[in-house]
């Protein structure tokens, strides 16, 4: 893809993160809704945590805004935007949960589908309802007994919790999101 280089004009032929070879201008070529595409990976919920990390130091040191203090305010802008484009897509990338919503996100285009946003209220399971209720009768009868309690649910709760987390992680892994 031949761009130009909004400052000085000299032609770009690249992709991805690139500097301008006469000016020394950041830009991002490539689709910035993509977490994947801005690190030129895979589209996977397999990622190597290790070479994105290396990536993002990479690419961050070498178009951090600071190396472009005395350039003029276009550019300093476009570094700003660069950076917060980086930083983003390696926040999402290197989060299991974030990754997975932009798999789905990208895959059924459809933005922000592991939000929950229903205008109705939740409803909570009735077995969970009843531990609510119970641990409150047990709060006025015995506070001590019922800090225990309370502490045993949340354990409870988070394990099972992290149980679902895994099952997703585990199938999302086996997806071949490519095919899509």
């Amino acid at each position: 893809m031949t761009k130009n280089c909004f400052e000085c004009r000299e032609i770009i032929e690249s992709e991805g993160f690139v500097q301008c070879n006469n000016c020394s201008s950041p830009y991002f070529f490539g689709n910035k809704d993509s977490p994947f595409e801005i690190f030129n990976i895979p589209k996977s919920f397999k990622v190597n945590l290790s070479s994105l990390e290396e990536n993002y130091y990479k690419w961050a040191k070498q178009l951090h805004p600071d190396r472009f203090t005395t350039a003029n305010s276009n550019v300093q802008k476009k570094s700003y935007e660069i950076s917060a484009l980086l930083n983003n897509a390696y926040k999402i990338l290197k989060n299991p949960e974030l990754r997975l919503n932009a798999l789905l996100t990208e895959t059924l285009n459809e933005p922000g589908l592991l939000k929950h946003e229903s205008t109705e209220k939740s409803k909570l399971p009735p077995e969970f309802t009843n531990q609510l209720f119970d641990l409150q009768e047990l709060t006025l009868e015995n506070p001590e007994e019922a800090k225990k309690e309370k502490f045993r649910l949340l354990l409870d709760l988070s394990e099972k919790a992290s149980k679902i987390h895994k099952e997703i992680y585990e199938l999302a892994e086996h997806i071949n999101w490519q095919s899509f």
